[in-house]
């Protein structure tokens, strides 16, 4: 604690009652400059002791004011209790700064403590943990399966080891902050993990808590192994991810994977010139397909999808809104679920929590649409649903792909995407999309913008290709 007024040294155990013993006279105490007895002076703060090293840029804060003062942080208001004790967390940066903590009460003075702080260039944290047993063969021991386990003779050997690690270092000429995330889990096995797996099921507990806690999940693994390395605006990632290749328009590859993917992100000449470029590579479970299912809306709340065995978490729900003449799309809106919806994976069964609207009206606005469901004047309404699904046979599917982007002096852009994906012949035809983007910017309002897209699906005896190309201004 660190009010503004220091208090007195506390004496050893006893020396009180032993200074009355021999009437010693008392001792004189030491005090500082008299404090105005104002509401401004009242601001007591816990603070990390003096000279002492972070390995956090966040350092959580309290302390206690007087209920009626405005309290600061950095500058930064800060909400007080009805008592006047207060909580916060705060960003500090790399190296030493200073805290400044300022309490203000009604008539204009103020109150100010001023706390030197440090942050290490450098955090890391590291976990692990092991575990094991031994048995004869033939006993079932729980936690165990034939993955986790090793037979010799007439003895069984059963363990799991689980790693985790994460760190920070802060660079100077290279990069400004690398972070790096690992995790290991020997037992995981890719084909009874999911996408997502949610800490907190809506189902099974209560989802709201009253101790502001957040859900967190650092690692998202179907597979034994996580990696995460994050230099600036660039990241390598071993793990689950979205492949997110997409174009202008037409060119578009959302699947969800397992795999490894890079993204760089960087600047060069001042910021002239920037180079975008992400690429991936994914040999996932041969079980898996990928479907895209488009369903118009009636005006009811439960939809079903054209298969089962969804993957849990693989889901990407949208309504879209399409002009009642052209067909063309006016809004994409993005749905949540247990926010928006509920599903049923093995049935592959969605649920809304309210009715989904056939039409929109034609006054709708993008970022607030008022959906009606008048039959008059409108534009029609269609759920776009992209999901991951277990097959009862096994096509051997394998995907990699690469987008590269350069855009000059914010102005100019120009793009290439190619994607391939490989099946077996007993299970479809592979897949290859490419294609290529200009994007010419005129000011604020103004631009060009120019694609071109083409996806061929092939066997071994025939091959579907198809092309599409588009060019806008505004």
């Amino acid at each position: 604690p660190s009010p503004l007024a220091r208090p007195a040294r506390p004496r050893p155990f006893g020396a009180a009652e032993l200074d009355r013993a021999f009437g010693a006279p008392a001792p004189a105490r030491k005090t500082g400059p008299a404090i105005p007895a104002v509401p401004a002076a009242q601001l007591s703060v816990d603070l990390p002791p003096r000279g002492a090293i972070l390995k956090s840029h966040e350092l959580a804060l309290r302390g206690k004011t007087h209920p009626e003062n405005t309290l600061s942080v950095n500058g930064a208001e800060i909400q007080l209790a009805e008592d006047g004790s207060f909580t916060t967390v705060v960003k500090l940066p790399d190296g030493k700064s200073e805290l400044e903590i300022r309490a203000r009460d009604k008539a204009g003075n103020v109150g100010t403590i001023r706390w030197p702080v440090e942050v290490s260039d450098r955090a890391l944290f590291l976990m692990a943990l092991a575990e094991g047993a031994i048995g004869q063969v033939g006993a079932e021991l729980d936690g165990g399966g034939e993955h986790s386990r090793i037979e010799k003779g007439p003895v069984m050997l059963q363990g799991r080891a689980v790693l985790y690690l994460k760190g920070r270092i802060q660079g100077k000429k290279l990069f400004k902050q690398l972070f790096i995330t690992a995790h290991v889990d020997t037992a995981k096995q890719r084909e009874f993990e999911e996408f997502f797996d949610q800490v907190i099921d809506p189902n099974r507990f209560y989802p709201v808590y009253g101790d502001s806690s957040t859900e967190v999940r650092d690692v998202n693994a179907r597979d034994k192994y996580y990696l995460l390395v994050e230099v600036d605006r660039s990241s390598l990632l071993v793990g689950n991810f979205n492949a997110g290749v997409k174009g202008i328009e037409l060119l578009r590859y959302d699947r969800t994977l397992y795999g490894a993917k890079l993204d760089l992100d960087r600047s060069f000449f001042g910021g002239k010139l920037r180079q975008q470029a992400k690429a991936f590579v994914s040999r996932d479970d041969a079980r898996l397909a990928r479907d895209h299912n488009i369903l118009r809306a009636t005006g009811g709340s439960i939809y079903y999808l054209r298969h089962g065995q969804v993957l849990v978490g693989s889901e990407r729900v949208n309504l879209v809104v399409r002009e009642r003449s052209t067909g063309l799309q006016l809004a994409t809106l993005p749905k949540a679920r247990d926010l928006d919806y509920v599903i049923d994976y093995a049935g592959g069964r969605i649920m809304f929590k309210a009715p989904v609207a056939s039409i929109a009206d034609a006054s709708f606005g993008i970022s607030n649409p008022a959906f009606t469901l008048s039959t008059a004047g409108g534009h029609p309404v269609y759920l776009e649903i992209d999901y991951e699904y277990e097959r009862s046979e096994e096509q051997g599917s394998g995907s990699w792909g690469f987008q590269v982007k350069d855009t000059l002096f914010d102005v100019l852009t120009l793009g290439a995407s190619y994607v391939n994906e490989d099946r077996n012949p007993s299970a479809g035809a592979s897949y290859r999309l490419y294609g290529g983007e200009l994007s010419l910017r005129h000011g604020k309002a103004t631009s060009l913008q120019a694609e071109f897209a083409r996806s061929e699906s092939s066997t071994s005896r025939t091959t579907s290709p198809r092309t599409a190309a588009s060019a806008t201004s505004a």
